[in-house]
């Protein structure tokens, strides 16, 4: 599973908006935002 940097790296390498990731991570960045992220981006 992804952890911060590592889906922080993802976002940058596939140009995704950093304004949604930085929100993510003021709700409480951690192992059950990664799905929630991956949801809002890609689902």
């Amino acid at each position: 599973m992804l952890g911060a940097e590592g889906l922080a790296q993802l976002a940058r390498a596939l140009g995704l908006s950093f304004g949604l990731i930085g929100t993510l991570r003021q709700l409480g960045a951690g192992s059950a935002d990664v799905p929630l992220h991956v949801a809002a981006e890609f689902g």
